[in-house]
């Protein structure tokens, strides 16, 4: 049974695990706790629940969670499809790859990283992050306002 860095009860609390993520001291533990914050739900609501009491840390973790998101997007959305399986969308901008989005494992592998984004929809200020998800940057803002 594997633990998570971030809502498993023991060791540090988790300000100051977070402390140290914001850092970047954590060599070997940085990818895990990207991964449990990527997999794990819980870990997303400590996450931001220790966020909120480090105001002065913001600019950095800011840096940290988008980067984080984009990387776990690239990654889940480079799944590799046979040459005769091939699919593309072809609208007004031309033509693109439609890779496999459908199945379970897809499902589980963007699951956490969306619901974060919902929950905490400043995520989407980041142009990245929202030309993943397709949302234009207006809509974002508004979403950010809460209008």
């Amino acid at each position: 049974m594997s633990t998570c860095c971030w809502c498993t009860p023991g060791g540090i609390s988790t300000v100051d695990f977070l402390k140290l993520y914001a850092s970047g001291t954590l060599s070997s533990e940085f990818q895990t706790a990207d991964e449990d914050l990527c997999y794990c739900l819980e870990c997303v609501a400590e996450y931001h629940k220790a966020r909120d009491e480090l105001p002065f840390l913001h600019e950095v973790l800011w840096e940290l969670e988008t980067r984080r998101l984009i990387i776990h997007f690239e990654k889940s959305m480079r799944a590799e499809i046979e040459d005769d399986d091939e699919l593309y969308i072809v609208d007004n901008n031309g033509e693109a790859q439609l890779f496999d989005f459908t199945g379970q494992d897809f499902e589980n592998k963007l699951r956490v990283p969306l619901l974060e984004i919902l929950k905490y929809p400043y995520l989407l200020l980041h142009a990245r992050v929202s030309e993943y998800l397709h949302v234009p940057r207006v809509t974002s803002v508004l979403l950010f306002q809460g209008l």
